[in-house]
Parts: structure tokens; C-alpha cells; sequence
């Protein structure tokens, strides 16, 4: 997961930190879940954890992921 610096930093807390891979998927995958519980869907959570606040931006996410999953055997 990567969790942006600009709109993450109070979770992250410092740069050095942000680095630790295992800290950026606890942090995405709490930001994730908090999107899903806000929208009680998976795929709609995708694209509100990519864009929260820019529905084109988030709805374009959301559409690469149903894409991959689709295309998943």
C-alpha cells in the first residue's frame, strides 16, 4: 500500500517513519477499512482510499480495480 505523506502526515508522523513498509500497510489498511465502513463496498472503498475527496478521480480508480478484477482467473 502507499499512503501519501501530503494527506497522511498526522499518521505517519515523520518522513523516517513513513518509510517502514510494515507501518505504510497497517496505515493503508486502516484507512482502507475506515473507507469501506463509510461505504459499506469493497470496490467503492478502493476508490475512496485512491481519491477521497474527488469523485471523478475516485470513481476512475475504482474502474481500474473492477478492470483487474475482472480479468483475474
Amino acid at each position: 500500500m502507499q499512503v501519501n505523506w501530503r494527506w497522511h502526515e498526522a499518521r505517519l508522523q515523520d518522513p523516517a517513519r513513513a518509510l517502514d513498509p510494515y507501518r505504510n500497510l497497517r496505515i493503508g489498511a486502516a484507512i482502507l477499512r475506515e473507507q469501506y465502513e463509510r461505504s459499506g463496498h469493497w470496490l467503492e472503498a478502493s476508490g475512496l482510499y485512491h481519491a477521497p475527496s474527488n469523485t471523478t478521480n475516485a470513481a476512475r480508480h475504482r474502474a481500474r480495480v473492477q478492470h483487474h478484477l475482472e480479468a483475474l482467473p
